[in-house]
């Protein structure tokens, strides 16, 4: 028994190490991301990433406006050039330049100019490569400053996990090893954790995390979720935002993900517990059933549609505002009386 429980041990690390190098979302061999000797100033840090997701979306539209213009374009010649209806928000908003401009041929960028098929297959591109290069830098910042704080916390986690496994004992660290696949995180430092971990679960004993270590552990863990979700620590985003534009973009939200990725009702319904992190708690609100009713609404008239970036930050803000008004059911009844 030992001996396999050695063996699933090794395999798991195995797992782990290669999982580490090929899956881990962003963290590929093809942009490895260094330790710098660099502090987190989150407030600040939110503030770029938001500046950089602002300029993506600009020349997300102006790339979309341009294809508009060719697609118009090429629709009026003779005979009709022919078009497969592009996926993802920029071909959504390209094919609505495409009816303004069919409906308006004299505005179409360089209409009347000898090279204007040229300088508008110019436009999209230069549109598209500011877009993507922003995206790159974005990318390159989340993920540094991600491994700062996942670095920080490296022992703490490991720890956490190791109590998980031999103290709470609602997982193992086989089933960790295999979910660590999903982990968003530097496959070194993966590795790493896998290894500490493991050296614990050996061992057989570990002590819990104390308060102001946790506090520790919970914080980076908090960073980490500002950095893949800036519009939820958007104060000015979230005080911007009204009760019912909310509903309406979480409903478009999940009426994106039903069609288009296929999520199941009951999934979408999970989505909308809402937390309050502050109290830890996490319920059904009032706004639960009108974002599901919604939803269906808008998967019946067929009009769900892609959501823009900045409106994925809005439906981030949304959340956290809708879940800061959660309270534990005792206190809402006390209230009540």
């Amino acid at each position: 028994m030992k001996n396999k429980k050695a063996l699933l041990f090794t395999l798991a690390i195995l797992i782990v190490g290669f999982a580490g190098g090929m899956f881990t979302c962003r963290y590929c061999a093809s942009r490895k991301v260094e330790a710098v000797e660099e502090k987190i100033d989150l407030k600040k840090d939110i503030a770029r990433i938001r500046a950089m997701q602002k300029q993506i979306m600009l020349y997300t539209d102006k790339a979309a406006d341009a294809e508009g213009a060719i697609m118009a374009y090429g629709a009026l010649k003779q005979p009709p050039v022919q078009y497969g209806t592009p996926l993802g928000y920029e071909g959504e908003q390209a094919l609505k330049h495409k009816e303004y401009y069919l409906a308006n041929p004299g505005k179409i960028p360089f209409y009347k100019d000898r090279k204007g098929e040229t300088k508008r297959h110019n436009a999209m591109i230069a549109y598209r490569d500011k877009k993507e290069a922003l995206e790159k830098e974005l990318n390159d910042f989340v993920d540094k400053k991600r491994y700062i704080a996942d670095k920080e916390n490296l022992k703490l986690s490991a720890r956490y996990w190791a109590g998980r496994v031999l103290n709470d004992k609602d997982t193992t660290f086989e089933e960790l090893a295999v979910y660590s696949i999903h982990w968003v995180m530097d496959g070194k430092l993966l590795k790493q954790l896998m290894m500490s971990m493991k050296y614990y679960v050996d061992e057989g004993h570990v002590e819990p995390l104390t308060k102001e270590e946790r506090e520790i552990y919970d914080r980076n863990k908090d960073i980490v979720r500002a950095l893949l979700h800036p519009g939820a620590h958007d104060d000015k985003l979230i005080a911007s935002l009204t009760e019912q534009y909310c509903i309406d973009i979480l409903a478009e939200n999940y009426a994106q993900y039903h069609i288009k990725h296929d999520w199941s009702w009951d999934m979408i319904e999970s989505k909308t517990y809402f937390c309050n992190d502050d109290i830890g708690v996490c319920m059904q609100t009032p706004a639960s059933g009108k974002i599901l009713a919604k939803s269906k609404e808008i998967i019946a008239s067929g009009k769900a549609r892609w959501l823009s970036l900045e409106e994925v930050e809005a439906v981030n803000a949304c959340r956290k505002k809708i879940g800061s008004a959660v309270r534990e059911p005792q206190a809402a009844k006390r209230a009540q009386n």
